[in-house]
C-alpha cells in the first residue's frame, strides 16, 4: 500500500510543484531531512510526546491542552509540528525553548520514515482532521500509539474521505484513541473505519481557550471611535466590508475599520482594493509607530502575523471572516471571550457546532446577504446596550 500511496502523492504533487516553488523554506523538512540540532535537546531518557497542528487555529486551539500536558507529564517531552508557515511561526511562540518545532513530512513512505527516525516519539497526537495513510502505517509499526485530538470531520471533508476510503479506513484501524468534538464526528470517524471502542466525545478544545489582552499603547480606541474588527478575511469579503464602512460612516463620524485578513501575504491586493473605493489604507506595522487616530477615509489594514486576537481587545463589533464567502468560516471564539458582540455571515460550515449553540442561544448576530451587513452593523453601533447584551451572552456561552 505505502507504495501505491506513494504514486498517487507524486501525481498530486504535480498540481503542487507551483505552490513548492514558492515555498522553498522548510522543504527538506517536509521531506523528513531535519537539521541535527531540531531535537538535540529532545533526545535525553525523557519520552517525547509529538503534537501535530496543522495550523494557526490548531495550535492556537492547542494551547491549553499543551499546558495540561506539560503539568500532568513533567517526565515527557513535547514536539510541536504544522504544515503551513503561519502555523510554525506561531508554534514558535507557543513552545518552550526545550520544545521543538519542526515541519510535519510529506505523507511519503521515505519522508515520514526519516521523520520518525529524527524524532522518536513515544506517542503521536494528532489535532482535528490529519489522516495520514503511511505516517500511521510506519508508527504503527514502531509500536507508536497514535490518538486524533479535538477531532471533527467537516461535510466536505467527510465526502472528500469516503472517496477515497479505500487508502483511509486502514489507517484508521491504526488509531489508538479518536477525542471527537460531537455525535456527528463520532459517527463520521466510525464510518470511514474506526473502531467504536476506541471513539470518544470530549467536545471542542477550542473553547478552552482563554481570551487574550487587548493590544495596548497605539493601539487604543479613542473615547468618541466605534471601531468593527474583521477577522481573517477572505478574498471579495473586504470589498463588501468597504462598501458597508463607506455607508456607515456618515451615520457614525467616529466610525472606523480594521481589516485582519486570513492571509498576511495578500494584503498588497486588499491595499489595491481599498484605495478603489477613495479609501486610504493604513498598515498596522506603520500605524502603531506614527501612532496617530486615523480619520474617516483611512482604513486600517493588519499585515502583522498573530496579532488578530489583540486586536479584537479594540472592538465594539467583531465581523468574523471567511462567512460571507463558502469558505467555511473562523473560529469565533476568541472575540466571544471577550465579551465582543459578533457577527458572521451564513458560511460557517467549519464551525458547525458552534454556529448551532451561538444562534440557540442568541449569541451572535447572524447576517444573510452582504446587504445585510449596513442593516446589522447600524443597530449595533447605535446601542451600546445591544452591544453589551450580544457580548455578555457569547462569553456566558463560552463559560
Amino acid at each position: 500500500m505505502g507504495k501505491v500511496l506513494d504514486l498517487f502523492y507524486l501525481l498530486a504533487a504535480l498540481l503542487y510543484l507551483p505552490s513548492l516553488g514558492r515555498r522553498r523554506a522548510g522543504l527538506r523538512q517536509r521531506l523528513g531531512f531535519y537539521p541535527p540540532k531540531t531535537f538535540a535537546k529532545s533526545q535525553d531518557k525523557k519520552p517525547l510526546i509529538w503534537v501535530h497542528a496543522v495550523s494557526v487555529g490548531e495550535v492556537r486551539a492547542a494551547e491549553p491542552f499543551l499546558a495540561i500536558l506539560r503539568e500532568n507529564h513533567p517526565n515527557c517531552r513535547l514536539a510541536l509540528s504544522t504544515i503551513t508557515h503561519t502555523g510554525n511561526a506561531v508554534a514558535q511562540t507557543a513552545a518552550r525553548s526545550d520544545e521543538p518545532v519542526f515541519f510535519f513530512p510529506f505523507d511519503l513512505t521515505g519522508a515520514v520514515r526519516r521523520c520518525l527516525r529524527a524524532v522518536r516519539p513515544a506517542c503521536l497526537l494528532i489535532l482535528e482532521t490529519e489522516l495520514w495513510p503511511n505516517l500511521f502505517q510506519a508508527a504503527a509499526a514502531k509500536n507508536i500509539p497514535i490518538a486524533v485530538i479535538n477531532g471533527r470531520i467537516s461535510d466536505r471533508a467527510f465526502r472528500r474521505y469516503r472517496r477515497f476510503s479505500f487508502l483511509f479506513r486502514g489507517s484508521l484501524a491504526r488509531v489508538n484513541l479518536f477525542c471527537v468534538q460531537s455525535e456527528k464526528d463520532a459517527e463520521r470517524f466510525k464510518a470511514l473505519g474506526a473502531a467504536p471502542d476506541r471513539v470518544k466525545i470530549t467536545g471542542n478544545l477550542k473553547f478552552d481557550r482563554q481570551g487574550s489582552a487587548p493590544v495596548k499603547g497605539a493601539a487604543t480606541a479613542h473615547p468618541d471611535e466605534l471601531w468593527i474588527v474583521a477577522g481573517s478575511t477572505h478574498d471579495d469579503e473586504e470589498k463588501k466590508l468597504c462598501q458597508a464602512y463607506i455607508q456607515l460612516r456618515n451615520k457614525f463620524s467616529g466610525l472606523r475599520l480594521l481589516l485582519a485578513p486570513r492571509h498576511v501575504r495578500r494584503c498588497p491586493e486588499i491595499v489595491a482594493r481599498i484605495k478603489e473605493f477613495g479609501l486610504k489604507p493604513i498598515l498596522v506595522s506603520e500605524w502603531e509607530d506614527g501612532a496617530k487616530n486615523l480619520q474617516p477615509n483611512e482604513i486600517l489594514l493588519l499585515d502583522k502575523m498573530g496579532r488578530l486576537a489583540e486586536y479584537y481587545g479594540l472592538a465594539d463589533i467583531v465581523f468574523i471572516g471567511g462567512s460571507l464567502v463558502p469558505h467555511g468560516g473562523q473560529n469565533p471564539l476568541e472575540p466571544a471571550s471577550l465579551r465582543k458582540p459578533v457577527v458572521f455571515g451564513p458560511h460557517m460550515f467549519n464551525f458547525k457546532e458552534i454556529q448551532r449553540l451561538f444562534l440557540e442561544e442568541e449569541a451572535v448576530l447572524e447576517v444573510k446577504t452582504a446587504e445585510d451587513l449596513v442593516p446589522a452593523f447600524a443597530g449595533l453601533l447605535s446601542s451600546g446596550e445591544k452591544r453589551r447584551l450580544l457580548g455578555e451572552r457569547a462569553a456566558d456561552l463560552l463559560a
